[in-house]
């Protein structure tokens, strides 16, 4: 596949400016490291005292220090620290030695990087300083949150600030309108879909993370069992940019104590409900068919939830498959007792008993490969009016994300124990990132598909994604719904794409919940783009190197669906 070339950088502008410099705008996010003024690192050993390490401090003007050796630092104290620590201790705290009070584990990013992942790597660890090092692992410099904010109250460390201050619905909405912004922005920029994605992930993770602190405040009682808020879908996949409604879960430990289940239930279900209000006025709509927090189906203990799998995995029908599918994305956000991880590990245990519901899972990708024309033109759909259009979920981005969640699933299972082919490896260690970036790279260092394809693929996915999340932007600037796929026949893939399904009763049968009934593949693009909005590209405002780059994507996508088809054996199922 010939690669189409990548996006060219804006011109760039450094964020710490010499003394006589007159230029504070902002750096690009796609501004590398290597061209920033930084901060020499100042290291002091592990027996100096916090007082001195202050006074040292204010002479080098830096608001951080590390510890230890110069070329292995082991720690950082910042200026937030010795606030901290003399609040804490008063007087005594001058006396104290650096190695007992640091920080441990200084977090690195290597000076190729640009200041997008630099940001997203300060929102990922809560923190404001960077040890930017070299290729060979040499510290050069310091990175502050400072250097990166210039006053920009769109930058992902600005939103992550007015998120975790939040006091109310109403300031997480206003954060949340500030973070399409950011969207707009780093689009314009031409920052890469994938690693935008991760950076809105990463910021919504702390929106639903502060609704959830903010709703247990309205409880009048605190939790009678532990348990964890999952997200799902192209959110857990850090694959949403602008959010279309909610796709949250709840799952509860078995363990209560004393207190009855009937009244365990009663609490999750008012703070489900708080929880789906939050969300809603913070800007995430309710899912139209029911994947919130406030729905019985979508907030149930351990043992629902494993029963759920294990009927699903007994009798893989089509909602059972579309159950799995959705649940193998399941991400927990601040899960300290591992809830969403040990799901995720049981739902990886049974598929290794069973290879039917990977197999049919790997259909549902193979049957929507793009149907390439003659001399592979790409499937468009004609409208005299509005000119051509091609879905690309249907036809190139569903393909992909359930090929690869497939064999990420299938090779999870094959490491689960007690399996012949198990390497020693938790299910966790090939399932623990569940976006499809992620799950390619994964399985292009098993080999999985070998050669070329591999790289095609993971390339495509990358070119699609972009191409979506242009049309998203242009769709929201016209105020349009910015991710609806037009309706087509299959409704279990239907409800794969769009994550809309419900779970019913407590014995872990599963059934669909659509909408509405599909409606024919011949619906005309300008029904599904003013009725309600879609996720077609207009392939007429294409220019003629992207019209032919999205050409080859999708005649590797329809390489990869032949491949799975193999892999999976699907000639033999029907």
């Amino acid at each position: 596949m010939t690669k189409e070339p990548r996006p060219a950088a804006p011109p760039t502008s450094p964020g710490r400016r010499d003394p006589g410099g007159a230029d504070t705008s902002p750096p690009s996010c796609l501004t590398p490291l290597s061209s920033l003024v930084l901060h020499p690192p100042l290291t002091l050993d592990r027996e100096t005292s916090l007082g001195e390490a202050a006074a040292r401090m204010v002479e080098a003007q830096v608001s951080a220090v590390l510890v230890g050796e110069a070329t292995r630092p082991e720690g950082i104290i910042t200026e937030r620290d010795i606030t901290r620590l003399v609040a804490e201790h008063r007087g005594m705290a001058h006396a104290r030695p650096l190695g007992r009070v640091m920080r441990g584990g200084v977090v690195t990013i290597g000076e190729g990087s640009t200041t997008g992942e630099a940001v997203l790597r300060m929102a990922e660890h809560g923190i404001r300083h960077l040890l930017v090092v070299s290729g060979e692992g040499t510290p050069r410099g310091i990175l502050e949150e400072r250097d990166l904010l210039s006053g920009d109250t769109a930058s992902p460390l600005a939103v992550a600030s007015a998120i975790d201050t939040s006091t109310d619905a109403t300031a997480l909405g206003m954060a949340h309108e500030t973070l399409h912004r950011l969207i707009r922005r780093y689009t314009s920029e031409g920052i890469a879909a994938v690693r935008l994605g991760r950076i809105v992930a990463g910021l919504r993770d702390r929106l639903v993370t502060r609704a959830a602190h903010l709703a247990l405040q309205t409880m009048p009682t605190p939790p009678p069992s532990p348990f964890a808020v999952g997200v799902l879908g192209s959110h857990a996949r850090r694959e949403q940019f602008f959010a279309t409604d909610q796709d949250v879960a709840l799952v509860l430990s078995d363990a209560s104590g004393d207190i009855p289940p009937d009244a365990v239930a009663a609490w999750f279900a008012r703070f489900g409900e708080a929880l789906a209000q939050m969300l809603v006025h913070a800007g995430l709509p309710p899912c139209p068919h029911g994947i919130m927090p406030s729905s019985p189906a979508w907030r149930r203990t351990m043992r629902s939830w494993r029963t759920v799998v294990d009927g699903a995995c007994r009798t893989p029908d089509a909602p059972a498959v579309v159950t799995l599918s959705i649940l193998a994305d399941l991400r927990g956000l601040n899960d300290g007792f591992d809830l969403c991880p040990r799901l995720t590990d049981h739902l990886c245990h049974r598929l290794a008993t069973t290879s039917l519901p990977l197999r049919l899972m790997g259909r549902e990708a193979v049957r929507h490969a793009p149907k390439l024309g003659m001399f592979n033109r790409l499937p468009v759909i004609r409208d005299g009016k509005d000119g051509e259009y091609i879905d690309l979920k249907r036809c190139g981005l569903f393909t992909l994300m359930q090929g690869a969640r497939a064999l990420a699933l299938e090779r999870a299972g094959a490491s689960a124990p007690g399996t012949a082919s198990h390497s020693g490896e938790a299910c966790g260690g090939v399932t623990s990132a569940v976006d499809t970036a992620s799950r390619l790279a994964t399985l292009r260092q098993m080999g999985i598909p070998g050669g070329e394809l591999g790289d095609d693929i993971a390339h495509a996915w990358e070119v699609l994604l972009g191409f979506r999340l242009r049309g998203q932007v242009a769709r929201e600037a016209h105020a349009q719904p910015v991710d609806r796929q037009q309706k087509g026949p299959s409704w279990a893939t239907e409800a794969m794409m769009t994550d809309e399904m419900a779970l019913h009763d407590a014995t872990g049968t599963t059934s669909l919940v659509m909408a509405a009934a599909p409606s024919s593949c011949g619906t005309s693009p300008a029904k599904a783009t003013k009725g309600g909005g879609s996720a077609l590209l207009d392939v007429g405002a294409l220019a003629p190197l992207e019209r032919e780059g999205l050409r080859r994507c999708l005649i590797v996508v329809d390489t990869f669906a032949s491949w799975l088809e193999h892999r999976f054996g699907l000639h033999l199922i029907g």
